[in-house]
């Protein structure tokens, strides 16, 4: 891939990316593009680098190799607040150091765009908080909600910044952490669907780490699946998730077969039991 960016589509470009932590390199040589309308899927073992490569992808880990561009810009040439004005990001844990009122945690998404109207603000906060199932959180603090209702929370304050980004530049970028990793199967299902309408509307691009094949499978154009001392295997789940490729991947013998209700999609099940 040439060090030149001559494309001015907006995108998340990786280009002969490493990662190391430590003296381990984590990410060997990873070039991948994310434009909005997609959503792309980060799969793979425990200490693998997903976790690492998503903060490189948000400006929180140096390279060791190769470069990070959003928006034909270098990463490491934009600054912090210029960043929160074009992409979103949703860490692994939702804890805070401090407490808020959920409303005022909420509010948060905006912060960055002291231009907009207080009437817009009021209207993307309901559907933030609706596509969160947030409502009846609303009067309550946030150190004293359970793990999976602070997720919550967090999702609908970087859906409210997502609505502001993308209103601001036509167009926004989301990444997310195992969002879906504190949440009952009700609201692991609505959390995917909003990130996948968002996706449908053709102005977000998503990356989203995940450990649930199956959730990857149905919701995502294409996955990344990295492990220890691997070249990175990119591509559609259907070429991705093939049972040589999981074995090797994960260690343990699992079946790919078309899911029995939707059509033109994998099932995947542990076969080792």
């Amino acid at each position: 891939m040439s060090s030149q960016i001559a494309q001015s589509t907006p995108s998340l470009l990786l280009q002969d990316v490493v990662i190391n932590r430590g003296s381990r390199c984590v990410l060997p040589r990873l070039n991948l593009r994310l434009e909005p309308g997609h959503l792309l899927g980060v799969l793979g073992p425990n200490g693998s680098g997903k976790t690492s490569l998503l903060k490189a992808c948000v400006g929180e880990l140096a390279l060791a190799g190769g470069a990070i561009y959003l928006n034909n810009q270098r990463l490491d040439q934009h600054n912090a607040k210029q960043l929160s004005r074009l992409r979103a990001v949703l860490p692994q844990s939702g804890h805070l150091t401090f407490d808020l009122p959920v409303h005022e945690l909420i509010q948060m998404g905006v912060y960055p765009f002291t231009e907009i109207a207080q009437s817009d603000v009021r209207r993307w906060t309901d559907q933030a908080i609706a596509m969160a199932d947030v409502e009846p959180l609303m009067n309550k603090r946030f150190a004293t909600l359970s793990g999976g209702q602070q997720q919550r929370v967090q999702f609908a304050r970087v859906m409210l910044q997502i609505f502001a980004i993308k209103a601001v530049n036509g167009h926004a970028f989301l990444l997310l952490d195992e969002p879906t990793s504190n949440l009952d199967p009700k609201h692991q299902g609505l959390l995917i669907r909003a990130v996948r309408e968002m996706v449908n509307s053709r102005q977000v691009g998503a990356l989203v780490i995940l450990h649930d094949l199956n959730i990857a499978a149905r919701w995502c154009d294409r996955v990344l699946l990295i492990a220890e001392n691997q070249r990175p295997v990119l591509g559609s789940p259907a070429t991705v998730f093939t049972e040589k490729t999981l074995k090797t991947v994960y260690g343990i013998k699992m079946q790919v077969s078309q899911h029995p209700a939707r059509p033109n999609q994998l099932l995947i099940l542990d076969n080792e039991h």
